[in-house]
């Protein structure tokens, strides 16, 4: 349940169609949390190919235009995100998207855009 809080899902700072990505197994990934890099990858180092990720979901449940395929990671590196953490994360040249995590109510930590 830690990942299916309200505002935990943040997308940006574009979201883009298929034609608008040349290759979509060689974008680079990267993510800093409070400006220390935590992770730079890139999607050719997927467990599953982006081709295999569409094929097993549409498997299991129809996707429709402006659906959102969220992956996660298979790489070390992230570890906890305290309160009031600054998260960056770039993939491409789509541009950076930065959020800050805080904490509310419950006590549970939420990322939420700047």
């Amino acid at each position: 349940m830690g990942k299916s809080w309200d505002t935990f899902c943040p997308l940006g700072p574009v979201i883009v169609t298929a034609d608008e990505v040349e290759d979509a197994q060689n974008l680079d990934i990267k993510l800093w949390v409070n400006g220390e890099v935590r992770q730079d990858h890139n999607t050719s180092d997927m467990g599953r190919t982006v081709e295999e990720t569409v094929e097993f979901i549409t498997w299991i449940t129809t996707m429709k235009a402006g659906d959102v395929i969220a992956t996660g990671t298979n790489h070390i590196g992230l570890g906890p995100i305290q309160h009031g953490d600054v998260i960056t994360e770039e993939i491409g040249d789509f541009g950076l998207l930065t959020v800050t995590s805080q904490t509310r109510g419950s006590g549970r930590g939420l990322a939420c855009p700047e």
